[in-house]
C-alpha cells in the first residue's frame, strides 16, 4: 500500500518540477501572485489623508468637472503632479461603477504585478529564467513594495515605467532589436508624465553612468539619442503643450520649473539632511537588508577577477562567475540613490525606484548560496558572507515576532488580539527557515520565507490596517453628516487648511472659511447652511455669547474632534 502512495506523490512532484521548468507557468504564478496578493486589500480600508484622498480628488474632479488636460484640486489648477495617474483611475472609475477605493488604488496595483513581471524578465536576461523568479519574489516580499502595491500614489507606477525602460535598454544592449532604445525613450517619456522629469533622469543617467564605467564610448553614440529624444519630447509634449496653453503662463511655469527644478535644488518639501537615505535605505529593504554585504562583496569580487583578467591580457570564464548580473542593477542603485540624494527634497518613498534594483542585485547572490558549484567556486569568506547574511534574516523576523507583541500591547492594545495570529505567522514560518537553513536546504528555505513574508503582510493589510485606517478617514464623519443634511445644503469648514478628504466625501469643493466674521455671514439666515470645524474653534466662538450656532453633530475622526455647527441658538451641549 505504501509503494503506492510513494509512486504517487513521486509523480505528482515530478509533473509539478516539469511545469515549473516551463517559463509559462512561473509567469502565471507570478500573476496569481500578485493578483491575491494586491487586489483583495484595495478595498478593505478607507483612503488615508493627505496622499491617497488628494488623488481621489483630483480625479473626482475630472469626473465631474472635465480638467483633464490641467488637472485641479478643490476647484483650483493643480500643477504639482502630472494627470497620468489620475487618467487611469478615471478609466477605471468608468469600468468598476464610479469612483471608489477599488478604482483609484488600482493603477497601483496593476503597476505592482507589472513590476513583479518586468523584473522577472529582466533577471531572466541577465541571467536565467531561475535569476528572474528569485528576484520577483524577492520584490514582492518587500513589504515596502507590498504597502506601496495597494496605495493610491504615483510612486508604483513609477517604479514600473523605470524598470520597463531599463529592461528595454538592456534588451537592445545585450544585442536584441535597436528599436527597443527606442522603446526605451517612450517609456522615459511615461515615467515622465507620471511623476515629472525624475522619470527620465533615474533612468538616463545610470545608463550613462554604467557605459562610462564600463568604457563603452562607442556604444553611448548606438543609443540613438536624436530619434530616442524625439520620441521622448513628443510623449511628453502631447500633454505638456496643450496644458501650458489651457493653463497659462502660471501653470506653465510652475509644471516646468517650480515643481520641478526650484524643488530639486531649493527643496521646499521633505527637507531631510544628506545622509537621510543612508538611513532609510535598510529600512525600505527589509527583510532584505541583510543580504546587501553579500551583494557588495560578490560584485567587488567578480569586479576585481575581472580587473585581474584584463590586466593579464586574459578574458574571464563566463563559468567562474557572472559578471553582468549584478554589475547593470548595482550601478542602478548607486546612480539613483546619489541623484536623490543631491536633491533638496528628500522622502522615503522617493527610493522605491531602487527596490527592482535590489532584487535584482540579491537575486545573483541567492544564485550562488543555491548552486554547489558556484559556492564551490568561491572564496571562503564570499560563502561566509552570503550564508551569514541570508541566516540572519529569518532569526531578525523569529526576534520581531517574540517581542513585537510587548510594543504593541503597551502602545496599542487594541491590535494585541488582531496581531498576535499574524506574529504567529511570522514566527513559525521563520523557524521552519531557519532549521532548512542549518540543514542547507536552501531553495525550499527561500521560498518558505517568501511565503511566509507574503502571507504576513496579506493578513496584516486585510485586517489590521482597516482597524487602522479608521483613525486616520474621514469617511464615517461624512457618513454621519449625511444623515443631517440633504443633497443641495451648504457646508463650509472653518480655520481647517487641509480639507482635500472633506472635498471628496461630500462630493463637492467645500467652502473654506477663516475668519469669524465670514463664518457668521455665511450661517446667518440660512438655515440649511453648515459649518464643520475642530472642537478647539468651537469652544472659542462659544465664549462670545451672543453667537447665533448650535451643533449638530460632535465626532472624533482622524485623531481630530470636529463640531458640525449650523445657524441658531447654542445648544446645551
Amino acid at each position: 500500500m505504501f509503494p503506492l502512495y510513494n509512486n504517487i506523490v513521486m509523480n505528482l512532484l515530478n509533473v509539478f518540477k516539469k511545469a515549473l521548468e516551463k517559463e509559462f507557468c512561473l509567469i502565471s504564478i507570478l500573476i496569481m501572485i500578485g493578483m491575491a496578493a494586491f487586489l483583495p486589500n484595495l478595498f478593505r480600508h478607507d483612503l488615508w489623508e493627505p496622499d491617497e484622498l488628494r488623488c481621489a480628488e483630483v480625479a473626482r474632479e475630472v469626473l465631474v468637472d472635465g480638467h483633464w488636460i490641467v488637472p485641479h484640486l478643490e476647484g483650483e489648477v493643480y500643477p504639482d503632479k502630472p494627470p497620468l495617474y489620475f487618467w487611469l483611475v478615471t478609466l477605471f472609475s468608468y469600468c468598476f461603477g464610479g469612483l471608489n477605493t477599488f478604482s483609484i488604488r488600482l493603477p497601483s496595483a496593476l503597476a505592482g504585478i507589472g513590476g513583479i513581471l518586468i523584473t522577472f524578465f529582466f533577471g531572466k536576461q541577465l541571467g536565467n529564467k531561475w535569476t528572474g523568479l528569485i528576484a520577483s519574489l524577492i520584490l514582492a516580499a518587500m513589504p515596502c513594495y507590498f504597502t506601496m502595491s495597494i496605495t493610491a500614489r504615483m510612486d508604483i507606477l513609477l517604479t514600473f515605467f523605470v524598470s520597463s525602460a531599463f529592461y528595454c535598454f538592456y534588451l537592445a544592449y545585450s544585442g536584441n532589436s535597436s528599436w527597443f532604445y527606442l522603446l526605451f525613450y517612450f517609456l522615459m517619456g511615461m515615467g515622465t508624465l507620471t511623476k515629472g522629469p525624475i522619470g527620465f533622469f533615474i533612468p538616463f543617467l545610470t545608463v550613462l553612468s554604467y557605459l562610462l564605467g564600463r568604457r563603452e564610448w562607442k556604444n553611448i553614440l548606438q543609443l540613438r539619442l536624436l530619434s530616442g529624444f524625439l520620441i521622448f519630447a513628443g510623449t511628453v509634449a502631447s500633454w505638456v503643450v496643450p496644458a501650458i496653453i489651457i493653463g497659462g503662463r502660471d501653470y506653465a511655469y510652475q509644471i516646468l520649473f517650480h515643481q520641478n527644478v526650484d524643488r530639486y535644488i531649493g527643496g521646499w518639501n521633505h527637507q531631510n539632511p544628506f545622509t537621510y537615505y543612508f538611513k532609510v535605505l535598510p529600512i525600505i529593504l527589509m527583510p532584505w537588508t541583510p543580504l546587501l554585504p553579500a551583494v557588495f562583496v560578490l560584485w567587488f569580487s567578480e569586479w576585481r577577477m575581472r580587473n585581474n583578467s584584463a590586466h593579464q591580457g586574459g578574458r574571464p570564464q563566463a563559468s567562474s562567475f557572472r559578471t553582468p548580473q549584478s554589475a547593470f542593477p548595482i550601478m542602478w542603485l548607486i546612480t539613483t540613490f546619489v541623484f536623490l540624494s543631491c536633491s533638496g527634497s528628500r522622502g522615503r518613498i522617493y527610493l522605491l525606484p531602487v527596490l527592482p534594483a535590489v532584487a535584482l542585485a540579491m537575486a545573483s547572490t541567492l544564485n550562488t548560496l543555491f548552486d554547489s558549484l558556484l559556492i564551490a567556486r568561491r572564496s571562503l569568506l564570499e560563502s561566509r558572507v552570503t550564508k551569514i547574511s541570508y541566516f540572519v534574516i529569518p532569526c531578525l523576523f523569529i526576534a520581531g515576532a517574540v517581542s513585537t507583541p510587548l510594543i504593541i500591547k503597551h502602545n496599542r492594545p487594541s491590535l494585541f488580539t488582531l496581531s498576535l495570529p499574524i506574529l504567529g505567522i511570522l514566527g513559525v514560518g521563520s523557524v521552519v527557515c531557519v532549521i532548512l537553513t542549518i540543514y542547507k536546504v536552501y531553495k525550499a528555505s527561500f521560498i518558505a520565507f517568501v511565503a511566509t513574508v507574503l502571507i504576513t503582510s496579506f493578513t496584516f493589510s486585510f485586517q489590521v490596517l482597516p482597524v487602522i485606517s479608521q483613525d486616520r478617514s474621514v469617511r464615517m464623519l461624512f457618513a454621519e453628516i449625511s444623515r443631517f443634511t440633504k443633497e443641495k445644503d451648504d457646508l463650509c469648514t472653518y480655520l481647517i487648511p487641509e480639507t482635500v478628504g472633506y472635498s471628496y466625501y461630500w462630493g463637492d469643493v467645500l467652502k473654506r472659511i477663516s475668519t469669524e466674521e465670514e463664518l457668521r455671514r455665511f450661517l446667518e439666515g440660512n438655515s440649511r447652511a453648515f459649518c464643520l470645524m475642530k472642537e478647539r474653534h468651537y469652544r472659542n466662538i462659544m465664549q462670545d455669547p451672543d453667537s447665533p450656532i448650535s451643533v449638530v453633530l460632535k465626532m472624533r475622526a482622524s485623531g481630530i474632534r470636529f463640531v458640525l455647527v449650523t445657524a441658531g441658538a447654542p445648544n446645551a451641549e
